[in-house]
């Protein structure tokens, strides 16, 4: 699998959120990334496959580290309102027809 290459600082924005929340280590995370937020990368797992997010700090124990997030389930942000956008283009014709009418 190609995982997209990312670097610390650079914006992304998450694209799948499901993850299995029985995996080994899931019990150390309290926050989850969530589809369409944008996030900034804080580190890189060594094997460069993962990143640690500026915007979500998760624990550590005597046997995990902070667990990371899979590069596949992210792409770099292009616009930093991310969100809105995505609301914006799903509207349907319909509503965006009553929009302009009002």
């Amino acid at each position: 699998m190609d995982y997209p290459v990312f670097k610390i600082g650079d914006k992304i924005v998450c694209i799948n959120d499901r993850f299995d929340k029985t995996a080994i280590g899931h019990h150390l995370m309290s926050h989850w990334p969530k589809l369409f937020e944008v996030y900034t990368v804080r580190a890189i797992h060594d094997k460069g496959n993962s990143v640690f997010l500026e915007e979500l700090i998760n624990d550590s124990d005597n046997d995990f580290s902070e667990p990371s997030f899979f590069n596949f389930r992210f792409r770099k942000a292009i616009i930093d309102d991310y969100r809105n956008y995505y609301e914006n283009a799903h509207k349907t014709e319909e509503a965006l027809v009553v929009e302009n009418r009002l």
